[in-house]
């Protein structure tokens, strides 16, 4: 049994990532909601603003569902190196731990990518088959031009596997139809799209070249594609098969069919058809047998086929052939040169399709060499040829042909199957001049990270995870927090600042105490102080008085007013989430400096890489500042009320780690920008 997984399923897995980027959702519910209101004013159903308002909702949801929007970030960490990295739990909680920065991406940072396949002289390179797997078979080449530009173009013949001689040329091209490029060297291609020097600039890597976006291709060239004929190749024919009609000499592989036009004798009033006198140039002696040469074509200076119904010999040279149509053959006046070449039958198109009209091209001895097109029609997803033999070959031998279609939707429309792309390029910029990317210190890690949550409502364009502390008033103080050096702070107690709306607490600690740990400093509470926090007694003590040691509460709505109204006004108390009377919570928090400067009369020092609890954040009291954290203190400070402590918006291990690397220390400064590419090969 023979299993295969196609170059389309490939395909789909890279463009199931591609199109995560995308974020539909909005614009979907937003299309949506547009739709609904002109549906609302119809006179078959009327909806109010409340009514579309749920029904948006209603569909919101079901889109988050069903299809949750992806939302990405490149994240730069760590600031020590690391030689070696592995694919371990550990290893992706470290890196979501210590993220310094980031920026989201978005389809516009992402590119389909190609490989890059130079054209090179002597080659021999595939011609395009339907039977051939695209993703291994030479059949891409790319051609540089002097401003960088790339132009990317698909071989259609190899000129019956001859070595290319001559690489195409974009000025060639016909820009009204987008049809193939035949050269001198006999290989036929066609253009797809262009790669411009900006895109080069920003997405080449040493092997790969971006595909256009949004167009994903050529737009004009999208537009042209047609299903069609591509190639009919020859499987087998017989040799010498049309000796008897090289009318005209013929070298390497050109045919001999030339014939020279020598009047037009007679026009059917019926206007069906036209006698025309054509000589040979050859010694070839023309067969005086009545239709001899009916069923081939006569192809006009324009190219145009004519049907030849009938045919008599005039003279030794001379033949008149009957052909079907009243055109005048020679469009041009003075152009003489025709020629009298095999006709190719192809079966008919899809419905509304137009015709391939193919004809034989012969070699020096007169066998069936190759096929030719003047048009290759349009709808076509399958095919057949045949030989259309003239009268006088009594016997044919058999000629054996293959169709070969183009792709579904034809040559350029679907750029990204039909190339068999597999893989992506997902590009950022780290730039020094941004507010929120440092501008000092290093990084020694990035990584791409899926649906990360943030503390803020929205989803940032960038961000700095760092920890701030402003020592208000203090422009004195950078010295004394060296970058490199770290932070740490015991804490045995949490104060109310820390408990959440509905936690349920016991109270350890009221007022001015000196209990081991306490944060420092406190301040008496009052009743009135405990009610204005939103406290209220669950099963002892009374709301008037303050409550007493011991005594179970839990905390209620007030408590974030009265974190950003009174922060002197607190009472240590001790967490019990998983049980009512659990003991204090004891940690120390542990933070490295990444930076420390002045702004105004302030010193601001930004930290990183937290260790401790989940949720240990620093509060205001007692600090020490050691150089390595197995070193004694080597300084030490009070965080005081009226500081700040400004934490990073990112969630700690928040979000799926697809794809992180480590690399040499890069240092950041205002000045630089590093370029963060990923390239995912499926």
């Amino acid at each position: 049994m023979t299993k295969v997984i196609t170059e389309n399923f490939r395909v789909e897995n890279t463009n199931e990532l591609f199109t995560s980027f995308k974020n539909l959702n909005p614009t979907l519910g937003a299309n949506f909601s547009t739709l609904l209101a002109n549906y609302g004013v119809s006179a078959s159903l009327s909806l109010t603003d409340a009514n579309k308002d749920a029904i948006r909702a209603f569909v919101d949801t079901q889109l988050s569902t069903l299809r949750p929007e992806g939302n990405y970030y490149i994240m730069a960490s760590t600031v020590d190196p690391v030689t070696v990295i592995s694919n371990t739990q550990k290893e992706k909680r470290e890196f979501q731990r210590r993220v310094i920065f980031g920026n989201k991406v978005s389809d516009v940072d992402v590119r389909y990518m190609f490989s890059i396949n130079d054209w090179v002289s002597g080659t021999v390179y595939d011609a395009f088959d339907d039977t051939q797997d695209i993703s291994t078979s030479n059949t891409i080449v790319t051609v540089k031009d002097g401003q960088g530009n790339y132009f990317v173009y698909k071989c259609l013949d190899n000129n019956v596997n001859a070595a290319s001689t001559a690489p195409p040329v974009y000025s060639d091209i016909d820009l009204t139809s987008y049809e193939s490029i035949t050269n001198d060297d006999g290989y036929v291609w066609k253009y797809l799209f262009k790669v411009t020097d900006a895109e080069v600039n920003i997405y080449k890597t040493s092997a790969s070249l971006p595909l256009p976006y949004p167009a994903y291709g050529d737009l004009n060239v999208i537009a042209a594609a047609k299903e069609s004929v591509s190639k009919i190749k020859i499987e087998s024919a017989q040799s010498g098969q049309f000796s008897e009609f090289l009318f005209g000499a013929a070298t390497s592989l050109v045919d001999g069919s030339d014939v020279t036009f020598v009047s037009e004798v007679f026009t059917d009033s019926s206007n069906r058809y036209k006698d025309v006198i054509v000589r040979r140039s050859s010694t070839l002696t023309l067969s005086a047998a009545e239709d001899a040469y009916k069923g081939m074509y006569l192809k006009s200076p324009s190219g145009k086929l004519y049907d030849v119904i009938g045919s008599t010999k005039e003279s030794n040279s001379d033949l008149k052939l009957r052909i079907e149509t009243t055109d005048s053959i020679l469009p041009d006046s003075g152009a003489t040169a025709c020629q009298l070449v095999v006709k190719i039958k192809v079966s008919q198109p899809d419905l509304g399709g137009t015709e391939c009209l193919a004809y034989g091209i012969l070699d020096t001895i007169g066998t069936l060499n190759k096929i030719a097109f003047t048009d290759r029609g349009s709808k076509y997803k399958f095919a057949t040829a045949e030989v259309v033999y003239p009268e006088s070959i009594s016997s044919p031998g058999v000629s054996n042909l293959r169709v070969i279609v183009s792709p579904k939707g034809g040559h350029g429309f679907d750029l990204v199957t039909e190339m068999a792309m597999s893989k992506l390029a997902v590009l950022t910029d780290f730039n020094g001049e941004s507010t929120t990317i440092p501008d000092s210190n290093y990084y020694t890690k990035v990584g791409l990270v899926k649906n990360p949550t943030f503390s803020t409502t929205t989803f940032p364009a960038s961000f700095d995870n760092r920890t701030v502390i402003t020592f208000t008033g203090h422009n004195d103080k950078a010295t004394s927090y060296p970058a490199g050096s770290f932070v740490t702070q015991f804490i045995s107690t949490v104060d109310v600042r820390d408990i959440k709306n509905g936690d349920n607490c016991v109270i350890t600690g009221l007022g001015n105490t000196s209990i081991a740990g306490a944060v420092y400093p406190t301040e008496e509470m009052t009743a009135t102080d405990w009610i204005a926090l939103g406290w209220t007694a669950n099963d002892s003590g009374d709301s008037s008085t303050v409550p007493i040691l011991g005594s179970r509460f839990t905390a209620g709505s007030g408590v974030s007013t009265w974190q950003s109204s009174n922060p002197n006004k607190r009472g240590t108390v001790s967490q019990a989430i998983l049980a009512l009377t659990g003991a204090p919570k004891e940690e120390t928090v542990v933070a490295k400096i990444h930076e420390s400067i002045v702004e105004g009369s302030n010193t601001k020092v930004k930290l990183v890489d937290y260790r401790g609890g989940f949720e240990s954040k620093l509060h205001f009291g007692p600090i020490q500042i050691k150089s390595t954290l197995t070193s004694f203190n080597v300084g030490a400070d009070i965080i005081n009320t009226n500081d700040v402590i400004d934490y990073g918006s990112y969630e700690e291990f928040s979000g799926d780690l697809l794809h992180f690397m480590d690399f040499d220390p890069i240092e950041r400064t205002v000045t630089r920008k590093e370029k963060i590419k990923f390239i995912f090969d499926f």
